[in-house]
This record gives C-alpha cells, sequence and structure tokens, in this order.
C-alpha cells in the first residue's frame, strides 16, 4: 500500500505484514471473547470487538509491538500511538479469512 492510497481513500489494507503464527495467536484470542456489549457474535462467530485494548491483553501487547508502530509512524508521524482497537469483518467471512491490517 502505497501513502497515496491512504491519502485517497482514508485507509488502506496491509498484507503479508504478520507471520503465520502471530495471526493464529491473535485470532485464537479475538474468537474467545465472551459475547457482551463489547463483543458481537453471529451463529458463534466473532464479527465486531469494540475496546479490543481493554478487552485483550494479547492485543494490547500487539498494539506496542514494533512492527505496528513503524506502520503507525510511517503513515500518521513519529509521535503515533495506538489508543483504541476495532475488530469488524463480514459475518459470512470466518474470522480466519481475515487478509489484511485496516489502518
Amino acid at each position: 500500500m502505497r501513502f497515496a492510497e491512504f491519502e485517497r481513500n482514508g485507509f488502506g489494507i496491509l498484507e503479508n505484514v504478520l507471520d503465520a503464527e502471530t495471526v493464529s495467536r491473535l485470532i485464537g484470542e479475538v474468537s474467545k471473547l465472551k459475547a457482551s456489549n463489547s463483543v458481537r457474535r453471529k451463529n458463534e462467530a466473532v464479527y465486531g470487538v469494540r475496546n479490543l485494548l481493554d478487552l485483550s491483553p494479547l492485543v494490547k501487547e500487539f498494539a506496542r509491538c514494533t512492527i505496528v508502530r513503524k506502520i503507525a509512524a510511517d503513515f500518521l508521524g513519529k509521535d503515533a500511538k495506538i489508543v483504541r482497537a476495532i475488530f469488524l469483518t463480514k459475518p459470512a467471512m470466518p474470522i480466519g479469512k481475515c487478509r489484511g491490517i485496516r489502518i
């Protein structure tokens, strides 16, 4: 993804950023969240999570890792910080089929 795409669309999707083990750990973490006001499920599958940093220490740790901080700095400036995380997928798309990170 190029910066121009981010500027034009207001978002971008980065593919092949994470290794398979990290993706599996994050999928497992989100999948085990219990339904609540912040966690939405359909047919037992999680399709939306608000306040993800508050609900998952693993996701919070990931949000602070070097690669995420570098991506944020590249697009938003060196003082960028992760302050909120949400997860959204289409109910028809199983969580394991998500292909990128939307920034």
